[in-house]
């Protein structure tokens, strides 16, 4: 497995990760109504969305490199 591919499967882990944490925390706030899991359900969410954002630009350079 090359090293681009260990990266890749990184990200996608971490951003599953983030994913789940922000589900995790989304119904603990609607079960305590507790506006700092609100807030940590809104940041993992963000966080995932910007790990998107990287590993396709991440993809794309790795495109223009010839790296395959």
């Amino acid at each position: 497995m090359s090293l681009k591919n260990v990266h890749l499967l990184f990200v996608m882990v971490a951003t599953l990760l983030a994913l789940f944490c922000g589900v995790q925390a989304f119904e603990r706030f609607r079960a305590d109504g507790s506006a700092v899991l609100l807030g940590a359900a809104l940041m993992a969410v963000v966080a995932a969305a910007l790990l998107v954002q990287y590993e396709r630009r991440f993809l794309r350079r790795c495109r223009e490199a010839g790296i395959r």
